[in-house]
């Protein structure tokens, strides 16, 4: 899978999302948005599919270097994808039954 990145902006300010996408030839198979709000930067209503964990692993590399120096990522994770954003450094901050507030601290 190769990954691509998009932006989304109002006039010439600085995005307010950036898209990550993760492609195989012509078919997505995962994004992960990402919204500048204040000093974090915000993952959440990702998608993956069945079996990509290896592309979304790279689109939260791309995530973490893109905003890890100026921003604190935090994201809105599925439960089944915690141990992934846990090997990239993430910790869990609060728990619900099917999701978990995870942030990336230095």
């Amino acid at each position: 899978a190769t990954t691509e990145i998009y932006t989304l902006s109002l006039h010439d300010a600085l995005p307010i999302f950036i898209w990550f996408i993760a492609t195989n030839g012509k078919h997505v198979v995962g994004f992960l948005p990402v919204e500048r709000r204040g000093k974090e930067a915000i993952i959440n209503n990702y998608y993956i599919g069945k079996d990509q964990e290896e592309a979304f692993a790279l689109l939260l590399v791309d995530a973490i270097a893109a905003f890890d120096a100026d921003k604190t990522l935090v994201a809105v994770v599925q439960v089944e994808h915690q141990a992934i954003f846990e090997k990239h450094g993430f910790t869990v901050e609060k728990a619900w039954k099917l999701y978990v507030k995870m942030r990336r601290d230095e």
